[in-house]
């Protein structure tokens, strides 16, 4: 449940910005605007783990500031260039894990009756980033067929 909550919100607010989870922490106004919105998506994971069967031994509610706590402390540092994988694969044009990541979280919350309100509108950031890609693609396909047949047209002459 850790990894999904975390996974969910870091990654998707990384992907759909297009910056390192770094960029979260590097400048405390980002940082005080999406920390709550981590918090709560965080918090609707533990939620979710608790339905599941999960008691505070199992998954303690601690889990989460100190997840935010540690990430960011790893990712102050000037070094710190990792990116989150769901960022990695929208820059090399790879499907993302949108669906597997939040849908499994929001399938399952749907199933056991628990209200998810900001994962719901994680997903739907990133369905619409997805969809964003996809009709940029389409047009590049686009704009290359139009350059395949003008090229085309010009060696007949």
């Amino acid at each position: 449940m850790l990894k999904v909550g975390r996974n969910l919100a870091f990654s998707s607010i990384a992907t759909t910005t297009r910056y390192p989870v770094r960029a979260i922490f590097a400048d405390p106004a980002i940082e005080a605007e999406l920390t709550p919105i981590i918090r709560a998506v965080m918090l609707e994971a533990l939620s979710v783990g608790r339905a599941i069967g999960f008691d505070e031994d199992a998954l303690p509610s601690s889990i989460i500031d100190d997840t935010i706590e540690n990430t960011a402390r790893i990712h102050r540092r000037e070094d710190a260039w990792h990116k989150a994988s769901m960022l990695l694969d929208a820059e090399l044009g790879k499907p993302l894990e949108v669906e597997v990541i939040v849908g499994w979280l929001l399938k399952k919350a749907k199933e056991l009756g628990v209200d998810t309100p900001v994962s719901n509108l994680v997903l739907n950031i990133g369905t619409g980033f997805l969809r964003r890609l996809v009709q940029r693609i389409e047009m590049l396909y686009g704009l290359l067929t139009i350059m395949q047949g003008q090229i085309l047209h010009n060696l007949r002459k």
